[in-house]
């Protein structure tokens, strides 16, 4: 049977080179976020990206193979065959790295989880500076290189395996917790002028600016009586031989043209009979309309605020408190903002008594009692089994998802490569062979500042010895990872924001809720 070729190859390279847009965005961004040591949600967003991203991947070079393997044997349907071995493969690479990552974070010991926990902790420690490993020379200027932000993708994972680095740790846990939490809140005078103060002078100054502005004009307008302009409305449209429900078309824009010259300024679409449109277009409500707009924009939402108010009922409004808290927030997220009004006149001194001691006392009161407790309390049951679990998956999530990220898109992008070549059949297998040899041996010759450490080339030691898998899969990421973002990052800021990432990953940004971005390096070059 002679199948048609052309067509599926086409195909193929057409879906390849869509999800390569997704797969090297997710790469960069993965380094970024994952280097920056996640959260909780973020793990858990990134593990699904990831999922689909390998599926995709996985399933995109099964129906290469396929296709290839059908064209050259009697099959009835080679195409559909293809397409159902590629969804067959997608499907279990989907759900079969879920099933590992739940299995291996639920069946762990409670000793796992602590010691997972530690390595986390460990690995804060070291991106706040506030920690380190001997001979390791990585200050806090190289952590945000490639090569840092790829080692902290890795770094609990070889902490957790090595174990020797989370039992040294483990007598200085409650100090260093406490170290980390005063990190992450970071200072209160930083917390004070760059958030706190600059927050309420930025709204004192719309306040001034916009508020009183709007405020003005809609008090210097004569008040309308809305029923009463209705009422005139009505009696003068029953001098005409017509009602608004019988008029016609002309007949209606007579009557707009005529309420337009009184000052009443109905849209074009309007209806005869429509009260509510009528009573907005007189002057007081356009006045109206105008403020809810300025206000709006004030306030960067949607708000119920009246005209007319002083600064300090402006200033206890709700919605200028929640304007004030998101403003507040979207500084950072190292100290958390109490539920009830905040006061816009704080002194450093009160601001640091009421909102940023409080919240930051507390949590370093609950991190140290938490790596104080034993390691039955990660048991299922305990007080640390969730957190526990939670250590377990972001020690194994992101250097999982990364190896599969830069494997699975540097093999599909040698595919492409491969087949527009003007090469044989034969020529063609065996450069494809070559390609997959070089993206599994050519790392791992490379070296960087991290690999050339005494202290990496120990702990991989000691991670061959535990995890064998495991090490190759390191030393592999932590030396290829850093040439692909170096290359990737360039190209990506290169790149117009709304042609990558108004389309391909708007679909990606719904399923995940993970802002696609371009990365802080790329941003940096722009």
């Amino acid at each position: 049977m002679k199948v048609e070729r052309g067509f599926v190859p086409v195909g193929i390279v057409l879906v390849t080179l869509v999800y390569l847009g997704f797969e090297l965005a997710f790469n960069i961004r993965l380094v970024d976020v994952a280097g920056g040591l996640p959260g909780r949600n973020e793990i858990d967003d990134l593990e699904l990206q990831g999922r689909l991203l390998s599926a995709t991947g996985a399933s995109l070079l099964t129906l290469r193979l396929l296709a290839w393997l059908f064209a050259r044997l009697p099959v009835t349907r080679p195409r559909l065959g293809a397409l159902a071995g590629a969804l067959c493969i997608a499907v279990l690479v989907f759900f079969g790295q879920k099933a590992a990552v739940d299995y291996l974070a639920n069946s762990a010991s409670p000793t796992e989880k602590r010691r997972a926990a530690l390595a986390v902790l460990l690995a804060k420690g070291m991106k706040h500076c506030v920690a380190g490993i001997p001979e390791l020379d990585l200050d806090c200027k190289a952590a945000s290189a490639a090569e840092g932000k790829t080692f902290f993708v890795v770094l609990p994972a070889i902490a957790y395996a090595s174990g020797s680095l989370t039992d040294s740790l483990n007598p200085k846990a409650a100090e260093l917790v406490t170290t980390v939490v005063l990190a992450e809140a970071g200072s209160p005078e930083r917390a004070y002028n760059e958030r706190y103060v600059y927050s309420v002078n930025q709204l004192r100054d719309r306040f001034n600016r916009d508020y009183l502005a709007a405020s003005r004009t809609l008090s210097g307008l004569p008040g309308d009586d809305a029923d009463r302009s209705w009422n005139d409305y009505l009696q003068e449209i029953n001098k005409h031989p017509f009602t608004p429900a019988t008029a016609t078309d002309m007949q209606r824009r007579r009557v707009i043209e005529a309420l337009r010259k009184r000052g009443v300024d109905v849209p074009d679409h309007w209806r005869l009979d429509d009260r509510e449109t009528f009573v907005d277009s007189l002057p007081q409500g356009r006045a109206l309309r105008q403020f809810r707009a300025r206000a709006d924009a004030i306030l960067g939402g949607r708000t119920s605020i009246a005209p007319g108010l002083d600064w300090a009922l402006f200033s206890s409004h709700a919605d200028v408190q929640g304007f004030v808290k998101r403003q507040i927030a979207s500084g950072g997220s190292g100290f958390e903002l109490p539920a009830g009004p905040i006061d816009l006149t704080l002194s450093f001194n009160a601001f640091k008594k009421q909102i940023f001691g409080p919240p930051v006392e507390r949590r370093v009161r609950e991190a140290s009692e938490k790596v104080r407790l034993s390691s039955e309390s990660y048991a299922p049951g305990g007080r640390n089994h969730q957190a526990g679990i939670d250590a377990i998956r972001a020690v194994i999530v992101p250097p999982i998802a990364l190896g599969m990220s830069l494997l699975f898109a540097l093999v599909n992008l040698g595919a492409i490569l491969v087949g527009w070549t003007p090469l044989s059949a034969r020529a063609r297998g065996v450069l494809r062979m070559g390609i997959v040899a070089c993206v599994l041996g050519l790392p791992l010759l490379l070296s960087n500042r991290i690999t050339t450490s005494r202290a990496f080339e120990r702990m991989s030691h000691g991670l061959e010895q535990r995890m064998p898998p495991a090490a190759l899969l390191v030393n592999w990421v932590v030396r290829a990872e850093p040439v692909f973002y170096h290359v990737l990052a360039p190209a990506v800021a290169m790149v117009p924001t709304g042609l990558v990432y108004g389309t391909v990953e708007t679909w990606m940004n719904s399923i995940t809720h993970i802002r696609l971005t371009p990365s802080a390096h790329a941003a940096e070059k722009r």
